[in-house]
Formats: structure tokens, C-alpha cells, sequence
């Protein structure tokens, strides 16, 4: 049998959102040579010079639009920021660097002092000149005399293959010609023979008007029914004389600005169908500016020097005569595409502002005026038309709205037919709608239209009409500073994170009005600033509200960041409490959250208790009613209990009407919903009613009733319907909102234990379903739980709404009930608010939680001081102790009982035994306590979930500048108050340096966030997230104090053994073996038996230790799971085994990938996990050999992995959650054995020794958590030994969360080697030879472990490479 592949790359790559990314050849004398740089999603950075070749250079040159490249010397000066590719490694024939192997983006071991340039050429004689482009194809014509006729061959995604000829015709072939930058093109009889591979393309139906195959109507890459004799043929031709070839439409069209710092600024240069050209500055001015950044995202330009060089090719545009106010190019006077009299010493450059980008354009196209004609909408850079099939006067009036009109209504279209896509069919807007994204059924691109039925509408204008008010989609808060109370201050708005004023300019009275009803007030005005200057971004300049906005967004010329004002014309308001108005009862707005989920606010208004009201939704900080059309019982129920109470009902409104926002009307909740976004037919702002309508609701507490606790973040709902209670029923699952039942398929009771146990019940059984078929969705199929799963999520082979079932299978169930079961609880993904009540300040009172909504207490049952310093400090508290409830009771769930944190956690969800709404306890029983506040209080911090990129700014090379750190996208940096050589080490190990020390900030003041102060860190921390007291955007700085750094990149400490003389030692072996017999030879005294010298005396050896007679020097440790137990023991035979312990025991079944591993079963498996700035991924298995010390496989250690970005875990079972043991450990060395090979993988195996912690303590021992034995030197295994392998590995692409395991029998070394020829004597075999179980990718480096001498477990072997046959070759 052949040699199998093996692969050297053992990093996970996770699939994530596109990612978008610029290359730049930057100081050289033209766009052809230059250092490479790469902005990659915003972050400029450069490639290293590491084994980068001309087979690189080709692939960078061509995704440029050149032709080919090679590597030239860098005389253009270094980079600098982040050094995004190093050890390159194309073959040239790639189409993007994406599919380069062993791409691994911002991982390296270099300085900008290797930063690499290329000269790239352009050379006409090529066939196709490809510009960038987002979804890369290249196209050729092959086989022809001349490279414009030939069988047509399209390479995509870097597959090569062919275009079918079934309704292919001259559209078709038009469209493909004009993308290799020709006019036109005609089918012709394939005389050029056929291809091969892939037929990409098969029925291709473009209309010719089309820039991109992509846009052609029905396309599908790779779907035919075709033979390669069937493979079609074009012929292309130039004409540079064609008009006709271009369709006048902004898709055409690609804008870059090229060479300056950003992508905001630079010389102008448009890619029109393909090819690369310039704009004359003749007559150009800020007006065209202005189209020109708005078509590219911004909302304003302006012209500026061109210092960026000057471009080649096309000069495309020239007396450009924009006015400003046009939305694209195509639209300004006297256009002509190509005609100039300029050369390129004249390009123009522009700078665009940074303001929010545009999401969709609406125009209305070939009317006398901008109020009627034919819509077009450009989606995404993307200009369509809508299709007027079911379109009617109420989706006009949307329409209307949108543009700034009061209304609208449907008129012939005279106009002419557009081109392009058609972005809207079957539009059912009410009317109502203050956007079409929240018209009903809105799906976009989705048609079965023609140009013919494209749409018209007219648009009315009246100053009175009152449009419908959209929730706002930008992330802000407004505060009032500095006032006696809430209503009166300096305004101060939060927007994504940086505070910020507003300038005076222009504020008026109409612009207050606007600000104080955001906030929920009825009205404002503008006030002196007495309450002082504010500082950092001034936000808003020259505010032209009309006073009748809902939103500062609507308020014309609104341009976020751009000024001209100092903090002294800061401005101040004082905003009006209507008679009817009720204040909110926090003077900050909610800010969205970055996953767009929208916050709310409801509030009973007017009653005399909290319990009853009018009811007020504050929706992403705009108050508003709710509507009594059709508001029953039911609604009632949910509002009361995202309130915190257990029911609720309807009672007449005495309360008064509201103001504002009328938000819902016709709610119809069935009443069993936990949050009104599930409720059906929800549309806020969607009305027909006026306030004498507004809704009043009277909430019930009940301590008796349970609340149904609401699903992760992954919302799905579970309901057993059709029985006679909720234990029985049809399983019907809401996902999303969506309802769908479970096909019975392979469904048993183990499936059935699991949605039972996700309901709150201890168990359950399939029963045959008497209950009737549902409807709409199957949403599972084939469902194969092993039953000890806590979510159906981590049940194998999950695929939701995949299925081959009709609902005559639905499958029925029936839970049981059991007091005395503790359920499991999902991971942790819940959201948590905690809040101190009933104290005289924040510091003191009974704690109550907000879990995912629904208010709760805590059950003072095993409470204590350990349990209440994790909450505070999870508020933000140094410490905390248990005081008595003074507070009184609370009121609806229990949360939390016997809780049990030993008080070092940083979160109650890493606390053990951790079960939310699990007890046995009554509200005469929540805990109370009281929170200390303390500067000097060391708390234990989490590593980061926030994204953070730090640069070194000023500095004539990364190594040194002002510290400035993004954090989430917000460019900040960090104050020099008490900031120290310690602090700057941790920074430059962040950055990848190995140290790092303070210097003086030679290098400027910074801008912007100041995103740290008084930073503490040891100098020990991985990562700034766990030095002590990180208080993000805390600060008493100003610029002034912005602090700089020195970083230090000594090749000295990048070597991985440890300076021990041990270590040394071992690092000379050759053999697997001595990696566990380090012995300290350096004594040569001659004592008895069970003693040894100090020089003056024989005395016993000590605990742990043994001397031979037959072994001169000092004593030596026992093997490592052994000890002596007294001093003095004479032989080895006397080091008793102390490892290979199992408390628990695990039992197999053979099946694929093997099975659940039961918890603490493998007490000695560990994980390596790799360290990203984004999050952890898994890496590598290993295997716990004492308190210190782990062993892995080599190659797990190598491809420059860093001890810095690693951790590990000891413990873990999920790795969802934070198993009950589970331990966590930085690394202090990394031995790779000397002798490893990774062509052969002979000699892979390798140590990991873990840093201790503060008090110098390892891992802990327990049932859960122990040592394995290392092997005797010369141990014999038969063939047929019954052995077990464990970890986390994937047995398709994906890595499972739950440790797995599985039994192998060894294999002999004869058959071992009748299969595999490159086993080496290093080398065992293990494994199934017809199939079935084997070590799966990721388990390298874990352990294999065989029940040897009465019970006792010890280490054999590594997992290191399979062959195609399922069997596992393991290194000795």
C-alpha cells in the first residue's frame, strides 16, 4: 500500500465572515515596485521576508492586476504596525494568497527590519488582465490563433473548467467578453477541442446589459447536465471606438483611492469593466469629490494635493462639472467616459470623510423632477429595480418616506425599463412601515419579473405629515453633565464606546427638542454652559434640527466627528418634563449591543405601585405606548413577566395617554412566550391608533410560581403538545421564532432524556404519538444522542431543518418528573445583570439577578464570605462578606442555592456545582451582602473576549513609538501614571517581542481614547486582560501623559530548554526514553545503601528518594508516580506507584470516533490550547506525568509556536463550559525532543513544563485530575493488548466540545509493517485494521494508556499520524 499524506500544518482554521484586504506597493518611483503592504479588514501591515520567493511575488503581482513579479531588494524603507504574512510558501499558480499553503495570517517571528518589496510587470501580450476582485474568476479563450477567440475556460476559486453551450448565445458571450475588457462578442462553432475538469456553467441566461457573470439572472456555479463536447466557444472584439458596450450604471464602475495612509485618501483611480485609470484635475473641485466618496461609502469629500504619484493607463474623466448633490458619476453633466486633453502629471486626489457609511440609495429615475419615475435602489454598490407585481400605494408610500416625502402613490411608468438586478418582487409593505426592511416577506433579489414590470411612483411633499419613527441602528447614549439633576447639563453622547460633546454652533432651541425627547423628555432647550468643558471627541457641529425629528440622524446635514470648535463651545441644554411625561428612571440611553439585538425598557406609568400602569417600552432609547387593539390577557402575561413578575392582565387605562411612539399594535402572544420578539406578527411602530388607545396592564407576584427560563443565545423553544400535560405531547421545537416538529428517524430515549432534561425534567421516553401530525418545519432528523448531553447542540450529527420526513413521523415523547435529579444547565452564554436592593447605597443589599431577562434571589442555603467576593467583584467591587437580610424578601425565581466559589473566580459561571433555578428553598431565605471597594484589591480577570490590536506609532521601526491601542475598532492610548518597565514587558510580549522596557514619548500625543491609566501588571501576564485593576477607559490623563515603549527581540531568548542543568541533560538524549531518567551525577562518594553524602556525613535519603548498592553518587528520585515513604529506602522496588489512579471507570461500545467520555475517566488528558487575539482554539492533546510537567508529540511544539499564546487545561470534559475541575495553566518551557523529524516523525514527543502560580503550587491533584505512569524502559507489549486512547479530535472538520474516548488493541510490529513501511523502532501500532476507530486530527499529542501490573495505568504512547486505513501508529 502507497505512503500516506501526511500534513505538517496542524493550526485550525476557522471558516469566519469574508474578510477584505487591500495590497499596496509602497515608497517606490511608480504602482509597479514597492515594499508590500496589506491592509487586511482596515489594518495596514507587511510580509516578512522569510522564505518569500518569486512564486510569491507572482501571486501578490497578479491579485494587483499584473501580469507576473519577483522578489527585489527592499531599499524602500521599513513598515510598520502588524506583520501580517511570514513564511509564504505559493507555488505561483494560486489565484489569491487565501489558498497559499500554510497561511497563517499575523503569525511570525519577524521585525520591519525583514519587511519584503516586488517589482511586479504588466505585459500587454497577456491574455486577460484581471483586476481584483472580491469573488476572483479569470477567464481565457484557449486554442485560438489570437488570445480574443477560443473554447472559453473559467478558473474559479482557483478550479479550472468549461462553459456548457445549452442556451448559450450572443448575450451570453457579450457579457464574458466585456469582463476580459473587450466591447463585444459573438458564439462560434467550437473548433478548439474540449476541456476538462469542472463544467462551471450550463443554461447561462445574461441579458447582455450585464457587467459580471454574477449578476446574470439564475446562475449556479458548478450545476449542469452537460458533457465536454458540449463546451462553448466565443470570439471577442476591440473596438475602442464601441459606446454601446457599457451600461450606464455605478456597477461598472470600481473607485480605490490609492497611496495614502488610509483608504480615505489618495489618488483616484476607477476600474471601469476592468481596466485601471486616472481622473484629470481640470475643473475638479469638492463638489465631485463629494459624488465620488459617496459612491464609494462616505458621506462627503474634498479635493486635496495629490502627494501620491501619479497613475498610468487611462486617464478616464476629465472637466468633470459634478454639482455635489448627484448620487454617482454616471449622473453629472457633460460625462464622458475617456475624453481628455490631461496627462497623469494632472490626477486628482481626495479625501473622503469617516462618517457612516450608506446602506442602500433610492432614486427615482426619467420623471421631470426627483418626485416621480421609475425606482432604483442601489443595494450594496449594486443598482436594481423593483417589479410592480403586487406593489400598491401603500408600498409607494414606504418608499416615499424613506426619501423624505410625506407620502407617495403608483403611476404608469412612462419612463422606460431599467437594468440590472431586480431587487424587490411582491412587495406587501402596509404602509405604515418606516423602512422597507421591515415590510413583511421582504426578500432580496428574489423575483420571477422582467425589466417590462419594473415599477414607477410619485412622491408627495407636505411639511405636516408626521412619518413613523425607525429604531435607531447606531450605538450611542446621551448623558447631561454636570446638572443639579438628570433634566440640565453639558450634553455628553457615547457613541461606539468614545464620549464625546457637542459644539455650539448653530444649537438652537429646535435642536434640544430633539436631544431631551431621545432621552424621553417632551421637550428642551439651550441653556448657558455653566457645568464646565468636556473632553475627547467633539461629535456634532452646526445641528440644523427642525425640531420635529424622533432622532438626531434624521436632522439634516448630520456629520458625525467633523468640526470646527474646541471644547469651550461646548454646549449645554435643559430638557422639560410635559405634564404627562414620566421620567425614565436613568438619564443614559441603552446602547445596542454590537450583535444588533435591539434594548428595551418597559415601565408601568402612573399607577400607584410598580405593579400596575400604563405601559411605556423605551426601544433603543425612544419611549412609547403600546396599542389595545386586540391586547388581551395573554400579552399582558408577557410584558408582566420580562418584568420580573409571574402574570399579569388587562385592567382599564386611568393612567392617562402617553406621547411619542405608539410601538405595537394587534399584539397576539399566546401567553407562553418569555419575550414579546417572539411573539407572532410583531412589528414595531406599525400602526393604525392614537393614544386614547393606549394599553394598561395590572402585574401579579406570586413566590409559588416557577417562571420558564429562557433559551441561550441559540433561542430555541421546546413544548410538548396535544397532551393532557405538559409531560407529554408531540415534540414541536421554535427556533428563531420558528415552529417545526422532530422527525422519528433513529429517534430513541436517549434523544428523548435530552429535550427532556432542556426542559427542566429529569428523563424521558419515546411514545407513540397520538397527539396528531404538526406543520411547517421538520427541523430534526436522524437525531443520535448517547443521552448524556446536556443540549441537543452537542448531540453528534446535528443538522437543523435537514430531513427526508413527512409530519406523518412526527415523533412524541413523555417526561418524568423527579425532585431529587439536579438538571444540567447549557453553557454558559446567558447574560447576567446583579443589583444590590434595598440598601441605602450600591455597595449593600439582597442580591437580586437578571438572568436573561427574568429577576431572581439567591438562596442564603452554604451562602458565604468565599460566594459574595466573587459577586462583588463581578460588580466591579474589591471584596464582599455576607451581612444579614435587612432588605426583605424578593419575589419570583430562586437563581442560585448552595452555591460553592472558593472565592478566587472571576464569574459565578466557573463556580462549582453551578445550577441555575435548581433548589429547595423559600424567599424568607435571599442572601444578603455588602461589597467593599478597595484600589488595592488583586482580582482574577478572564482573558479578553474583546478584540485588541496594538501598535507601536512614531517610531523609526515597530520596536518602539507611543503605545496605541484599538480595542474593538476605537484607536486609543494608554497614560504614563505609574507605568512601568513591568507594564511595557507585558505589551511587547503581546506584540510578539520578548521584552520591553518605558522610554520617553519623543513621538507625540496621541488622539482620540485614552484607553488605559494606572496600569499594575507583575511583568508575569500573557496578556493585559489579567493584570490587576484593568479598568478599560477609566482614566484622570490627558495626552500629554501618553506613554511610549521600547521593545527587544533577543534572538538570545527564543530557545526553548530552559537554562537547568536537568534539562540540559535531557535535551542531549536521543532516546524516548531518557526524557524520564534525569539523573544528577555529579556526586562520587561511595555511602551505604539507602544514604548519601553531604560531604561530611552518610546520611538516609529522603522521602521520595532511593540509592542503589549498585549505583555510586548521590541518592536519585523515584520514577515519576512513585515515592518512598520513608527515609532510607534501600531499592527501586521500594518506590511504590502513586500513579495511573482511576477512581472512575469508563465502559466502551466499538462505534465510529468512539464515544462520551465519562467525567474524570482520563484524569491524567490535558489540552494545549493555541491563543488568538480573536479567542482559544484547540491545539494539541497531552498527558499529566506530575504536579509540573506534561508530555505531548513534538510536532505539536513546533511551527513557532510560542509559550506565550498557549494554555493549559487540566480537567476538562466540555469545552463549552468550565468543567467542576477544571484548572488552568500558562507555560514556562517547551522541549521539542532534539531529535524530532517532521518528515518521518521519528523522535515526536516532547515536554511542556506549566508555570506555577503566584504561591508556587501546580496542578492539583484529585479523583478527577491525576498523573499518569511513564512506562519501565524495556516494557513488551503483546499483540491484542487491550489499550485506550482519548481526546478531543475531529472525526470529520470540525472539533467536537466533549472529550471522547475509545479502546484499541496493539497491533504486532510484522503486520505494523506489512501495512506501513516508515515505522521506526521508536514506533508502536494500534488500531482496528478492517476499520472503525482510530486517533482523529486534533488528538496528537494525546495520551494512549494500557492497564498494565494489577490495575495500574500507564503511559505508553503519543498519537502522531494516520494512514488510510483506520489504524493508529503511536510513538514510543
Amino acid at each position: 500500500m502507497g505512503h500516506s499524506s501526511i500534513t505538517h500544518s496542524y493550526l485550525l482554521k476557522k471558516e469566519a465572515a469574508p474578510i477584505f484586504i487591500r495590497i499596496e506597493l509602497v515608497g517606490g518611483t511608480s504602482e509597479l515596485s514597492g515594499r508590500i503592504e496589506i491592509i487586511r479588514n482596515g489594518i495596514r501591515g507587511t510580509v516578512c521576508d522569510d522564505s518569500f520567493d518569486n512564486n510569491d511575488a507572482n501571486v501578490i503581482c497578479r491579485m494587483m492586476g499584473y501580469s507576473s513579479g519577483e522578489v527585489i531588494s527592499n531599499v524602500f524603507g521599513q513598515g510598520q504596525g502588524t506583520i501580517w504574512l511570514d513564511e509564504l510558501d505559493c507555488t505561483g499558480s494560486e489565484y489569491d494568497l487565501e489558498v497559499c499553503p500554510n497561511l497563517s495570517w499575523g503569525v511570525h517571528d519577524c521585525t520591519h527590519r525583514e519587511d519584503v518589496a516586488v517589482q511586479c510587470f504588466n505585459e500587454a501580450s497577456l491574455t486577460t488582465s484581471i483586476p481584483p476582485t472580491s469573488n476572483p474568476i479569470r477567464i481565457q479563450l484557449l486554442g485560438g490563433s489570437s488570445e480574443i477567440s477560443g473554447r472559453i475556460e473559467i478558473t474559479h476559486k482557483g478550479i479550472k473548467g468549461t462553459v456548457c453551450d445549452d442556451d448559450f448565445d450572443n448575450k451570453d458571450a457579450k457579457v464574458i467578453c466585456r469582463m476580459m475588457g473587450y466591447s463585444s462578442g459573438e458564439v462560434i462553432r467550437n473548433i478548439f477541442g474540449e476541456g476538462q475538469g469542472t463544467i462551471w456553467l450550463d443554461d447561462l441566461n445574461c441579458t447582455g446589459l450585464e457587467y459580471d457573470l454574477e449578476v446574470c439572472p439564475n446562475i449556479s456555479w458548478g450545476t449542469h447536465n452537460c458533457q465536454h463536447y458540449e463546451d462553448v466557444a466565443i470570439k471577442c472584439f476591440k473596438d475602442a471606438n464601441t459606446t454601446t458596450s457599457i451600461p450606464p450604471t455605478s456597477n461598472d464602475v470600481r473607485i480605490q483611492l490609492i497611496g495614502g495612509s488610509s483608504e480615505i485618501s489618495g489618488r483616484i483611480e476607477i476600474i471601469r469593466n476592468g481596466v485601471k485609470g486616472t481622473v484629470c484635475d481640470d475643473q475638479f473641485d469638492n463638489n465631485d469629490a463629494k459624488v465620488i466618496c459617496r459612491m464609494i461609502g462616505y458621506r462627503s469629500g474634498e479635493e486635496i494635493p495629490n502627494t501620491f504619484g501619479q497613475g498610468r493607463g487611462v486617464i478616464w474623466l476629465d472637466d468633470l462639472s459634478c454639482t455635489g448633490s448627484e448620487y454617482d458619476l454616471e449622473v453629472c453633466p457633460n460625462l464622458s467616459w475617456g475624453v481628455h486633453n490631461c496627462g497623469h502629471d494632472e490626477d486628482v486626489a481626495i479625501k473622503c470623510s469617516t462618517a457612516d457609511q450608506l446602506a442602500i440609495r433610492i432614486q427615482l429615475i426619467g420623471g421631470s423632477s426627483e418626485i416621480s419615475g421609475r425606482i432604483e435602489i442601489t443595494r450594496k454598490g449594486v443598482k436594481g429595480t423593483v417589479c410592480d407585481d403586487q406593489f400598491d400605494n401603500n408600498d409607494a408610500k414606504v418608499i416615499c418616506r424613506m426619501m423624505g416625502y410625506s407620502s407617495g402613490e403608483v403611476i404608469p411608468n412612462i419612463f422606460g425599463e431599467g437594468q440590472g438586478t431586480i431587487w424587490l418582487d411582491d412587495l406587501s409593505c402596509t404602509g405604515l412601515e418606516y423602512d422597507l426592511k421591515v415590510c413583511p416577506n421582504i426578500s432580496w433579489g428574489t423575483h420571477n419579473c422582467q425589466h417590462n414590470e419594473d415599477v414607477a411612483i410619485k412622491c408627495l411633499k407636505d411639511a405636516n405629515t408626521t412619518t413613523s419613527i425607525p429604531p435607531t441602528s447606531n450605538d450611542f447614549r446621551i448623558q447631561l453633565i454636570g446638572g443639579s439633576s438628570e433634566i440640565s447639563g453639558r450634553i455628553e453622547i457615547t457613541r461606539q464606546g468614545v464620549k464625546g460633546t457637542v459644539c455650539d454652533d448653530y444649537f438652537d432651541n429646535n435642536d434640544a427638542k430633539v436631544i431631551c425627547r431621545m432621552m424621553g423628555y417632551s421637550s428642551g432647550e439651550d441653556i448657558p454652559n455653566t457645568f464646565g468643558e468636556g473632553k475627547g471627541v467633539i461629535w456634532l457641529d452646526d445641528l440644523r434640527c427642525t425640531g420635529s425629528e424622533y432622532y438626531l440622524e434624521v436632522c439634516p446635514n448630520l456629520s458625525w466627528g467633523v468640526h470646527n470648535c474646541g471644547h469651550d463651545e461646548d454646549v449645554a441644554i435643559k430638557c422639560s418634563k410635559g405634564a404627562n411625561t414620566t421620567l425614565p428612571t436613568t438619564t443614559s440611553i441603552l446602547p445596542i449591543s454590537s450583535t444588533d439585538q435591539t434594548v428595551i425598557r418597559i415601565e408601568l406609568v402612573g399607577g400607584t405601585s410598580e405593579l400596575s400602569g400604563r405601559i411605556e417600552i423605551i426601544r433603543n432609547g425612544i419611549r412609547g405606548t403600546v396599542c389595545d387593539d386586540q391586547f388581551d390577557n395573554n400579552d399582558a402575561k408577557v410584558i408582566c413577566r420580562m418584568m420580573g413578575y409571574s402574570s399579569g392582565e388587562v385592567i382599564p387605562n386611568i393612567f392617562g395617554q402617553g406621547q411619542g411612539v405608539i410601538w405595537l399594535d394587534d399584539l397576539s402572544c399566546t401567553g407562553l412566550e418569555y419575550d414579546l420578539e417572539v411573539c407572532p406578527n410583531l412589528n414595531w411602530g406599525v400602526h393604525n391608533c392614537g393614544h386614547n388607545e393606549d394599553v394598561a396592564i395590572a402585574c401579579l407576584k406570586d413566590i409559588n410560581t416557577t417562571t420558564s427560563i429562557p433559551p441561550t443565545s441559540n433561542v430555541i423553544i421546546i413544548e410538548l403538545v396535544g397532551g393532557s400535560s405538559g409531560l407529554s405531547g408531540r415534540i414541536e421545537i421554535i427556533r428563531n421564532g420558528i415552529r417545526g416538529t422532530v422527525c422519528d428517524d433513529s429517534f430513541d430515549n436517549n434523544d428523548a432524556k435530552v429535550i427532556c432534561r432542556m426542559m427542566g425534567y429529569s428523563s424521558g421516553d419515546v411514545i407513540p404519538n397520538t397527539f396528531g401530525q404538526g406543520q411547517g418545519v421538520i427541523w430534526l432528523d436522524d437525531l443520535s444522542c448517547t443521552g448524556l448531553e446536556y443540549d441537543l447542540e452537542v448531540c453528534p450529527n446535528l443538522n437543523w431543518g435537514v430531513h427526508n420526513c413527512g409530519h406523518n413521523e412526527d415523533v412524541a415523547i413523555a417526561c418524568l418528573k423527579d425532585a431529587n435529579t439536579t438538571t444540567s444547565i447549557p453553557p454558559t452564554s446567558n447574560v447576567i445583570i446583579i443589583e444590590l436592593v434595598g440598601g441605602s447605597s450600591g455597595l449593600s443589599g439582597r442580591i437580586e439577578i437578571i438572568r436573561n431577562g427574568i429577576r431572581g434571589t439567591v438562596c442564603d442555603d452554604s451562602f458565604d464570605n468565599n460566594d459574595a467576593k466573587v459577586i462583588c467583584r463581578m460588580m466591579g467591587y474589591s471584596s464582599g462578606d455576607v451581612i444579614p437580610n435587612t432588605f426583605g424578601q424578593g419575589q419570583g425565581v430562586i437563581w442560585l442555592d448552595d452555591l460553592s466559589c472558593t472565592g478566587l473566580e472571576y464569574d459565578l459561571e466557573v463556580c462549582p456545582n453551578l445550577n441555575w433555578g435548581v433548589h429547595n428553598c423559600g424567599h424568607n431565605e435571599d442572601v444578603a451582602i455588602a461589597c467593599l471597594k478597595d484600589a488595592n484589591t488583586t482580582t482574577s480577570i478572564p482573558p479578553t473576549s474583546n478584540v485588541i490590536i496594538i501598535e507601536l506609532v512614531g517610531g523609526s521601526s515597530g520596536l518602539s513609538g507611543r503605545i496605541e491601542i484599538i480595542r474593538n475598532g476605537i484607536r486609543g492610548t494608554v497614560c504614563d501614571d505609574n507605568f512601568d518597565n513591568n507594564d511595557a514587558k507585558v505589551i511587547c510580549r503581546m506584540m510578539g517581542y520578548s521584552s520591553g522596557e518605558v522610554i520617553s514619548n519623543v513621538f507625540g500625543q496621541g488622539q482620540g481614547t485614552i484607553w488605559l491609566d494606572e496600569l499594575d501588571c507583575t511583568g508575569s501576564e500573557y496578556d493585559l486582560e489579567v493584570c490587576p485593576n484593568l479598568s478599560w477607559g477609566v482614566h484622570d490623563c490627558t495626552h500629554r501623559e501618553d506613554v511610549a515603549v521600547q521593545c527587544f527581540n533577543e534572538a538570545s531568548l527564543t530557545t526553548s530548554i530552559p537554562p537547568t542543568s536537568n534539562l540540559e541533560t535531557l535535551a542531549t538524549y536521543t532516546t524516548f526514553w531518557e526524557f524520564k531518567y534525569v539523573i544528577d551525577q555529579t556526586a562520587t562518594d561511595k555511602c551505604p545503601s539507602g544514604t548519601y553524602s553531604n560531604q561530611t556525613d552518610c546520611i538516609p535519603c529522603p522521602v521520595g528518594e532511593y540509592r542503589s548498592i549498585n549505583i555510586t553518587g548521590s541518592c536519585m528520585k523515584c520514577p515519576n508516580g512513585t515515592s518512598t515513604h520513608s527515609n532510607g529506602s534501600y531499592s527501586i522496588s521500594q518506590c511504590l506507584v502513586t500513579c495511573g489512579r482511576r477512581p472512575i471507570k469508563q465502559s466502551y461500545q466499538r462505534f465510529p470516533g468512539g464515544q462520551v467520555a465519562k467525567y474524570g475517566a482520563f484524569p491524567w488528558q490535558a489540552r494545549i490550547l493555541k491563543v488568538w487575539f480573536w479567542g482559544k482554539l484547540h491545539h494539541c492533546g497531552a498527558a499529566i506525568i506530575n504536579k509540573f510537567w506534561l508530555l505531548t508529540a513534538a510536532h505539536c511544539l513546533k511551527n513557532n509556536l510560542k509559550k506565550e499564546n498557549i494554555l493549559l487545561q487540566t480537567g476538562d470534559l466540555n469545552s463549552k463550559i468550565w468543567d467542576t475541575h477544571e484548572q488552568s495553566f500558562q507555560v514556562e518551557h517547551l522541549i521539542a525532543h532534539p531529535s524530532y523529524d517532521s518528515l518521518t516523525h521519528d523522535y515526536d514527543v516532547g515536554l511542556i513544563k506549566l508555570q506555577p502560580d503566584r504561591n508556587g503550587n501546580g496542578i492539583v491533584f484529585n479523583d478527577y485530575v491525576q498523573p499518569v505512569c511513564l512506562p519501565p524502559q524495556n516494557l513488551s507489549m503483546s499483540a491484542g493488548t487491550r489499550c485506550e486512547i482519548s481526546g478531543w479530535g475531529s472525526t470529520s472538520q470540525t472539533y467536537i466540545s466533549v472529550l471522547r474516548a475509545a479502546t484499541v488493541p496493539m497491533i504486532s510490529r510484522h503486520v505494523c509493517e506489512t501495512v506501513h513501511k516508515d515505522i521506526t523502532p521508536r514506533m508502536l501500532c494500534a488500531g482496528y485494521l478492517q476499520g472503525g476507530i482510530n486517533a482523529c486530527q486534533g488528538d496528537h499529542g494525546g495520551p494512549l494508556v494500557c492497564n498494565i501490573n494489577g490495575g495500574f495505568l500507564y503511559l505508553s504512547f503519543f498519537p502522531s499520524f494516520l494512514i488510510n486505513v483506520t489504524l493508529s501508529f503511536f510513538h514510543k
